[in-house]
């Protein structure tokens, strides 16, 4: 697959990244370079690990889960982290 952009040493953050456009997005960051930390309602450990990123089950309409997303995002990579959300 070409490359239209070089996403080594980045985290992206997709919410909605569970399913659909969501986790065409995902694998298409991956497949760039970049970790992903998918999250989404449904469980996705698999999906998230095979792409070689960590899945974060989240609730994006509740603050409490959205910031619990963003510190172990940041816990487990503490790198230059670029949020994508995909509402499904």
């Amino acid at each position: 697959m070409n490359h239209f952009f070089n996403l080594n040493e980045k985290v992206a953050v997709i919410t909605g990244g569970t399913s659909g456009i969501g986790a065409a997005t995902a694998e298409r960051l991956a497949n760039a370079g970049a970790t992903v930390v998918v999250a989404g309602r449904k469980n996705a450990q698999e999906f998230a690990e095979r792409l070689g990123g960590s899945f974060v089950k989240i609730d994006v309409s509740d603050e409490t889960s959205v910031k619990n997303l963003m510190a172990v995002a940041h816990d487990l990579y503490g790198k230059s982290i670029f949020w994508l959300t995909v509402l499904v």
